[in-house]
């Protein structure tokens, strides 16, 4: 499958306008009361980190993306069609996981490049969530962060330190060379067969692992990934029958 890929415009996918957030600039700046998730319909497919690994494992095909092998929840088969929003109302079916980096969305976390060791929380100011007139979840008070800016930050900082410590553990995985190309195949709604090709772990080279490999893979949780991935490969079944449910 082919990854969202935003890297000739150096920016992550989803993001547009990314700003820093200004107590002086953005004094009058919030959060709308919208819940509306319209931004991820071009999602087919979302980084994820290892702290939502049992929540991703039972919705979404968990695959790995690029060079550096990035675990990514497959949310839809086709490139930029996201199965998994509503069409009526713009979110997300009910019983699947939003993935983090969705809920995320418009904060995150970026290096302040004056201030060494410091992160600078940013916002995509093209989102339809912010707003400067009388937002219902004001960024700042008195010139300090609300409690509503305190919780995103936190909120943030899990998900870069989480996806950090994700991609440590995917490197380990990649020593023992046991990625390689994967195909699926399936049949369209119009009878067509079609396929899937994405990079994902060679079981029997996992499988085939000594005791003190796996040891060592249990010992870090880099193993988490890999049965993540192993156990998620049955939801492409979903994908397909969700393709084929909303074309009746």
């Amino acid at each position: 499958m082919q990854s969202n890929d935003n890297k000739a415009q150096n920016k992550p996918f989803l993001y547009n306008n990314l700003v820093p957030l200004h107590k002086e600039l953005h004094a009058k700046f919030g959060l709308t009361s919208s819940d509306d998730l319209s931004f991820a319909k071009s999602a087919h497919l979302v980084p994820i980190h290892m702290n939502e690994l049992s929540s991703i494992v039972g919705c979404y095909p968990i695959i790995f993306v690029g060079e550096d092998k990035v675990p990514a929840a497959a949310l839809g088969i086709e490139e930029g069609k996201n199965l998994f929003i509503n069409e009526e109302n713009n979110q997300w079916l009910e019983h699947f996981h939003i993935p983090a980096y969705i809920q995320r969305y418009p904060f995150l976390l970026a290096n302040d490049s004056s201030i060494e060791n410091t992160m600078l929380l940013c916002f995509d100011a093209d989102s339809k969530r912010i707003t400067n007139e009388n937002p219902a979840y004001p960024f700042y008070k008195d010139g300090e962060y609300t409690d509503t800016t305190k919780h995103i930050f936190q909120t943030c900082l899990h998900f870069h330190n989480s996806a950090q410590l994700t991609d440590k553990l995917v490197k380990e995985l990649a020593d023992y060379d046991i990625f390689t190309a994967k195909i699926i195949s399936y049949t369209d709604v119009s009878g067509e067969k079609k396929s899937i090709q994405f990079i994902g772990i060679d079981e029997k080279k996992f499988d085939a692992l000594s005791d003190e490999d796996m040891n060592k893979l249990r010992k870090t949780g880099a193993i988490n990934i890999a049965y993540a991935h192993l156990f998620s490969m049955a939801n492409w079944n979903r994908l397909v029958n969700r393709i084929k449910s909303l074309s009746l």
